[in-house]
């Protein structure tokens, strides 16, 4: 008797369980627009933007990420008459679903953040509720620029959905602590000969390595192996160190960031890296790009960006203090 009565439990147990996932499933798919991939939070994590109107200024410059750890960096520059940003407000905080299904809440222990409400979509945030600076006239629609597509180590990945136009082009940015941003549009329109160049620099430098490979070499489907053999494919005379040196290499310079500026007769790439002491580095190189190979046109060598100096004069002793000292001696 004893073992039916556990035996019932057991199934009892099982079918909530079964319920509760299946419930789970449908709030997933309640969202128009989207379809499931298992995660609703990876569903909708990415930067979106635009301008918002303002009860006494220009517009609102926004930027809101949404990350899939149910975290947001919410970013707002207030424009003036000129059109040029005034001030600026930022806050971060946590979101949560609420119970229509489609809608997120963004809370905040920031000062002055009053909470806001976000009907999701396909590609977009449509503000739906709640008050800020704007007078609560910040009802418009938010536009999804940058996808969270994963994680390397510390760093969530994103990638840039909007279509490529024109040059110059950001390919790459990696600043520690803000993300890893690919220009996937602008990937997925590049010419081999020109991923073979993006190739070369992600190959001799950290561009969001972990042990699972490098997020922007995974942006063009390769790994190590197959981006060296691009890169001896177009860029023989590039003349890439052995696998261990460009493993040593990784390990101590991390790719900032990487542009691409067109020209009528070639490509110049300006980039950026950082050691481990976060001291930065400005490159810049020239291409001359044919039907069948790419060769340097100018090879410019690494220089460290200077820091900061500090003042080392002393500083002036406020007028109290030297009374005090006075009456000291005296």
């Amino acid at each position: 008797m004893h073992k039916i009565t556990t035996i019932i439990f057991a199934v009892i147990v099982l079918a909530g369980c079964n319920q509760l996932s299946n419930s789970g499933m449908q709030e997933q798919k309640a969202i128009p627009g989207y379809a499931a991939t298992g995660n609703v939070y990876m569903d909708i994590a990415g930067a979106y933007s635009d301008t918002l109107p303002c009860s006494d200024c220009m517009g609102i410059l926004t930027e809101l990420i949404i990350q899939p750890d149910t975290t947001f960096v919410l970013r707002e520059r207030y424009l003036g008459d000129d059109g040029r940003p005034q001030k600026s407000n930022s806050a971060k905080g946590v979101y949560t679903w609420q119970s229509e299904g489609n809608k997120i809440k963004l809370t905040s222990s920031s000062p002055d953040f009053a909470e806001r409400f976000y009907e999701v979509s396909n590609g977009n945030l449509t503000a739906t509720g709640g008050s800020n600076a704007t007078g609560g006239r910040f009802d418009l629609t938010l536009d999804l620029q940058e996808k969270t597509i994963g994680k390397k180590g510390s760093e969530f990945v994103m990638q840039r959905t909007k279509p490529f136009t024109k040059y110059p082009v950001q390919v790459f940015n990696y600043i520690t602590g803000n993300d890893i941003h690919i220009h996937s549009s602008f990937l997925s329109v590049t010419s081999e000969a020109e991923k073979a160049i993006i190739a070369y620099y992600a190959i001799q430098y950290n561009s969001g390595c972990d042990d699972s490979g490098c997020a922007l070499l995974s942006a063009m489907n390769l790994d190590i192996t197959s981006a060296a053999a691009l890169v001896n494919k177009w860029m023989p005379t590039a003349k890439l160190g052995s696998d261990d040196v460009n493993r040593e290499s990784r390990g101590k310079n991390q790719l900032a960031m990487l542009f691409f500026v067109k020209s009528n007769d070639g490509l110049q790439v300006k980039y950026n890296l950082t050691d481990a002491t976060r001291q930065m580095s400005i490159g810049s190189d020239e291409f001359n790009i044919s039907n069948t190979e790419v060769t340097f046109k100018t090879k410019g060598e690494l220089k460290a960006q200077s820091k900061p100096t500090i003042n080392t004069q002393r500083k002036e002793i406020p007028k109290r203090e030297l009374q005090k000292n006075e009456s000291v001696k005296k």
